[in-house]
């Protein structure tokens, strides 16, 4: 049957909408996809179901649904490595790196458990202009924390007094958030001793120079200009 009426007509009519649910239910459970109905909106059953899922495998949540809010915070790709093999290191579900060079080198060839990580902040970086999508970065979040709250309210398109966004920003910084009993619980999802290392460590920028040589600062420099070439993206790399 080829349809001729305009989507917008189409879905219009509930039964039309139901048999076309239906039919593609059908198609991608012989596909061999799992599929989930909701009973009312299904934007709250979509990131239950990818939360869920992303405790045991990889999961990459893709909406295009203005309904679909998306925060999505990226950081300097040095402090973020340094933060990974720390993670990774006392971690019991991984096998750490026997150097730093190792991860250093998985990291930029795509091959660490995050994946590549210029097409995964490239891909978002590129959506930013989306009315559904704010692009934060870590950095500016150190610099000035209130205005970062500032823009996270006006995308929800909720207005709080000073006072209320002032109390935001002081209970989110990192030093408030470490002396929280989430941090235990985050421990606890991961496998990770909080005696040995405490999850949330120091979430400062520029942490990565304890730990890069020079040379490899040059190696990294040249893959993360090469990388982000063209696309107008920027970090910075100390505060």
């Amino acid at each position: 049957m080829i349809l001729t009426a305009k989507k917008e007509l189409f879905l219009a009519n509930k039964e039309n909408k139901q048999r076309f649910i239906n039919m593609l239910s059908e198609k991608l459970q012989l596909a061999g996809c799992d599929v989930h109905h909701a009973k009312g909106d299904a934007d709250l059953l979509i990131a239950q179901t990818a939360l869920t899922s992303a405790e045991s495998m990889n999961t990459v949540l893709e909406g295009e649904d203005t309904d679909l809010l998306v925060i999505y915070v990226v950081r300097n790709p040095k402090d973020v490595l340094v933060s990974l093999n720390h993670q990774i290191n006392i971690s019991p579900y991984r096998s750490s790196y026997e150097s730093f060079q190792d991860i250093l080198d998985d990291f930029m060839s795509g091959q660490t458990i995050q994946g590549e990580w210029p097409a995964h902040v490239t891909h978002w970086w590129i959506k930013k202009e989306k009315d559904n999508v704010l692009f934060l970065k870590y950095e500016d979040m150190k610099k000035d924390l209130e205005e970062t709250v500032r823009a996270v309210c006006a995308f929800l398109g909720k207005t709080l007094t000073s006072e209320l966004i002032q109390r935001i920003s002081d209970e989110c910084t990192f030093e408030a958030m470490k002396k929280r009993k989430v941090k235990d619980h985050l421990c606890k999802i991961f496998g990770i001793d909080p005696s040995l290392s405490p999850f949330i460590r120091k979430g400062k920028v520029g942490g990565w120079k304890d730990h890069f040589t020079v040379a490899q600062n040059e190696v990294f420099d040249k893959w993360y200009h090469e990388a982000l070439e063209g696309t107008g993206l920027s970090f910075d790399f100390i505060e």
